[in-house]
């Protein structure tokens, strides 16, 4: 949550770092403890989001699809994107100056309400 709110420009490629270092922990076994949850994945999200760098937006996109995929697959069911992670995404989409930008944000948006209309 550190490298989300310090407003570095590579905030989002260090926060993504200490992701990617507390996953390979995890899936060795050699530190199961250090295992992402949703609220470790969401402020990576947030990071990539106030970095303001012009491919944070889908590099957010990305992390919140390897997010659902983790989830679904059962390899980190802690890793189930919530309200907050959707909201963050959108936020990186609002904060870019991508072309699809308000496409992008607006089909998230009606994810979240379809996920909600069937009770997730």
């Amino acid at each position: 949550d550190c490298w989300s709110k310090s407003g570095s420009p590579e905030a989002g490629v260090r926060a993504q770092a200490l992701l990617d270092r507390m996953e390979m922990l995890s899936e060795s076994g050699s530190n199961i403890q250090v295992t992402p949850n949703v609220v470790t994945f969401s402020s990576v999200l947030s990071s990539y989001g106030r970095s303001g760098l012009s491919d944070s937006a889908k590099k957010a996109n990305d992390l919140l699809m390897r997010m659902k995929l983790l989830h679904k697959t059962g390899k980190n069911p802690k890793a189930k994107p919530n309200v907050v992670s959707y909201f963050a995404v959108i936020d990186s989409w609002a904060r870019s100056n991508n072309t699809d930008a308000g496409f992008n944000a607006l089909a998230l948006l009606k994810e979240i309400e379809n996920l909600s209309l069937a009770g997730n």
